[in-house]
């Protein structure tokens, strides 16, 4: 059998599939209400827009976990986690201003948050 050379996720083909994945939760947005502003829903469609968003980020771990394990790539991924976490944040902050119930979206930011050093610690383990 051949060993087969990994191909860099770093190059052009990586950065397409980490937009890729993070396309797919707003196509979900715009399928399911016709916008595809997140901060113009609310209530479980926004959840789901967020769950999908963190399952990306999830799936952009595996994905450069299996290819690749280069320094450029692990740079993008914790920018990726930093905008979602942003946005949970400024999702948060709305919620509460309005007195709405966000104790979902601030379980889902709490995984999200233990699971980021993951990322790290597997990337020095597998270094």
């Amino acid at each position: 059998m051949k060993n087969k050379q990994l191909v860099p996720i770093t190059d052009g083909r990586g950065y397409l599939f980490i937009i890729l994945v993070f396309i797919l939760p707003f196509l979900y947005l715009y399928i399911t209400t016709g916008q595809w502003n997140p901060f113009a829903v609310n209530g479980p469609r926004f959840l789901h827009f967020y769950s999908i968003c963190c399952g990306g980020s999830v799936v952009v771990i595996l994905v450069w976990l299996l290819f690749n394990r280069s320094a450029g790539f692990y740079g993008v991924f914790q920018r990726v986690v930093l905008l979602t976490l942003l946005l949970g944040v400024a999702r948060l902050c709305q919620g509460v201003y309005h007195a709405k119930p966000v104790s979902y979206l601030l379980l889902l930011m709490i995984v999200q948050v233990l699971l980021w050093p993951l990322g790290r610690v597997l990337y020095i383990k597998k270094r």
